[in-house]
């Protein structure tokens, strides 16, 4: 892979997230393009790997441990899809409010919780008022945001006092996100870890718990073996102790074999201050 001559070292470098700063008609472009892009996904093979047997559903659950010592009256989750997702968290819910672009999986209720769908607002903003939300879970969604910082600023403006974070992104580009991609939204892109950090922080958010996950090398064995490796917990926890001998490699950029030698996301856990 070659990096795009479009994009600045520091974009390369993972100093700083492309994207980030775009706001008016260039934001609006990135939405409408993504929007197309997860529909078209969400209509293909993605979609048969939610419900029963999601395909990250044991990592999930490894996710949600460090939440289930508490009730979680209000819930937001950002690209809930059919709320496989916060449902194999396993934890205890009042409501969800789930901000969703695709109507096909809008429901009024996640088994046996109450549910109210919203489409995502184009510039980020969240219609909630301000420390009205206990938890907010955004799985794999902020990768295909534009201004990520921003958006995590306002998910920390809902979270009450003490209320929780649990995200879980890509931490390398994915790719050179400049050019089509197979199987991938066209301007879905990873964001590096010191910079999903420090967004999170600068949310007013305290981090309390880290994991590298997806390493190289054990989900394709997984798949080529039939199995969906994130269904497994112990292929999880084999997947966790890879990840976190191989995070010394990380690299935003990752066009040399070795430098794929890395995890490929992080998990973290926050609670706002």
């Amino acid at each position: 892979m070659t990096p795009s001559k479009a994009l600045s070292d520091d974009v390369r470098s993972g100093r700083r997230l492309y994207g980030n700063d775009f706001t008016g008609e260039q934001l609006a472009a990135w939405v409408a393009a993504e929007f197309e892009g997860y529909y078209q996904l969400a209509a293909s093979d993605y979609a048969a790997n939610l419900g029963e047997g999601h395909e990250y559903a044991a990592l999930n659950r490894a996710d949600g441990a460090a939440l289930r010592d508490r009730d979680y009256p209000v819930a937001v989750v950002l690209g809930c899809a059919d709320g496989s997702d916060i449902l194999a968290l396993d934890v205890a819910l009042g409501r969800v409010i789930a901000i969703e672009p695709a109507r096909s999986w809008w429901r009024d209720r996640l088994g046996d919780v109450p549910a109210e769908f919203r489409m995502p607002n184009v510039d980020g903003t969240i219609d909630l008022p301000d420390a009205s939300v206990d938890l907010v879970v955004a799985f794999g969604v902020l990768h295909h945001i534009a201004n990520v910082e921003f958006v995590l600023r306002e998910l920390g403006r809902v979270l009450k006092p003490g209320g929780r974070l649990a995200l879980r992104e890509p931490i390398a580009s994915m790719g050179d996100f400049t050019a089509p991609r197979r199987g991938m939204t066209r301007h879905e892109r990873g964001i590096p870890a010191a910079l999903l950090r420090r967004f999170v922080t600068g949310a007013g958010l305290t981090i309390s718990r880290e994991a590298y996950c997806m390493s190289p090398g054990l989900p394709e064995l997984a798949y080529r073996l039939g199995k969906r490796p994130y269904t497994y917990r112990w292929l999880v926890a084999a997947d966790r102790v890879i990840s976190r001998l191989l995070a010394f490699n990380d690299r935003y950029w990752r066009d040399r074999a070795w430098k794929k030698l890395a995890p490929r996301a992080l998990s973290i856990t926050a609670a706002k201050r």
